[in-house]
């Protein structure tokens, strides 16, 4: 940048050393800080605070850089038809589609039944992080064997992106029940009791589902209650291993309760701890109650 100090007014000639380091900034070539301050002393003061607010801004973006660091960007292929084949399934239609996931209803042909597809949608941004949750979800859902727990049967990959096949449920979800729930306390309260035992199983294996909805609790053929999607499940320490020092989560071992018990006395220690005794006394008459409490005498 030119050291000398043109006669343009101060804004303008601040204007045209910001844009002139911006355009450096993109070139990949940034000017150095120090050699800026020196070259425009006239302009020290706004240049310092236009460097700060361009440190801070970096310090804020870094963490997004580093969440969509392996993020596939999306390209022409968004727009492809779906898969026909994934592994042993072929494909009959779509049920549901989110912002990173599809579920597809295929037709399982060695096992000669129904299941339900869940996979990354073609062509969607997804991150490391997001993938490792999809993944997440399978091996929760591998863990757990329960009558009212979605079952799940195979994991693959289809063109670089992860799948799992399980239970297909043929009832709907419990989204579409809430005005039939609500006529219907008694039943809905066994319901409840159903769903909640499936859910404790899973806390049993150090599984917090963490989005449980009438939404996610699907209906199969036969009715049967089925808890599903467990996309935002949180894996606990395996059951023995809470908290253990250098274990998966590096917490501290728990410690009980602190001690409330008083501890014995030489005075205590042979007769035993004093208990607190109630007496009453009433001059009402035999099998009355409560007594008078004029009459009563506490010990």
């Amino acid at each position: 940048m030119p050291a000398s100090i043109s006669p343009l007014p101060h804004e303008e000639r601040l204007e045209e050393v910001l844009l002139a380091y911006l355009e450096a900034a993109d070139a990949g070539r940034p000017p150095d800080a120090r050699e800026l301050l020196a070259a425009y002393p006239d302009l020290a003061t706004e240049l310092q605070a236009f460097l700060d607010d361009q440190e801070a801004a970096a310090q804020v973006a870094q963490p997004l850089r580093q969440a969509l660091r392996g993020a596939r960007v999306p390209d022409e292929a968004d727009d492809r038809p779906p898969p026909q084949v994934l592994g042993d399934c072929e494909v009959l239609e779509k049920i549901i589609e989110g912002g990173m996931g599809v579920v597809y209803r295929a037709w399982q042909r060695q096992a000669r039944r129904e299941v339900a597809i869940k996979i990354i949608k073609p062509g969607a941004w997804v991150t490391a992080a997001e993938r490792q949750r999809f993944l997440l979800e399978a091996q929760s859902l591998a863990g757990l064997e329960h009558p009212n727990i979605v079952r799940i049967y195979d994991v693959g990959t289809y063109e670089g992106e992860p799948y799992f096949s399980m239970e297909y449920a043929a009832g709907g979800s419990l989204a579409g029940e809430m005005e039939k729930l609500r006529r219907a306390p008694r039943a809905t309260a066994r319901l409840l009791r159903t769903v909640a035992l499936a859910v404790e199983l899973a806390h049993r294996h150090g599984i917090i589902h963490r989005d449980l909805k009438p939404g996610n609790i699907l209906r199969a053929g036969d009715g049967t209650p089925k808890v599903a999607d467990f996309g935002l499940a949180k894996r606990l320490d395996p059951p023995g291993r809470e908290g253990e020092a250098g274990g998966p989560s590096g917490r501290e071992p728990a410690r009980g309760p602190a001690r409330t018990t008083p501890r014995p006395t030489p005075r205590t220690a042979k007769r035993g701890p004093r208990r607190p005794r109630c007496r009453a006394r009433s001059r009402a008459r035999p099998g009355t109650w409560p007594p008078s409490r004029r009459g009563a005498r506490w010990a």
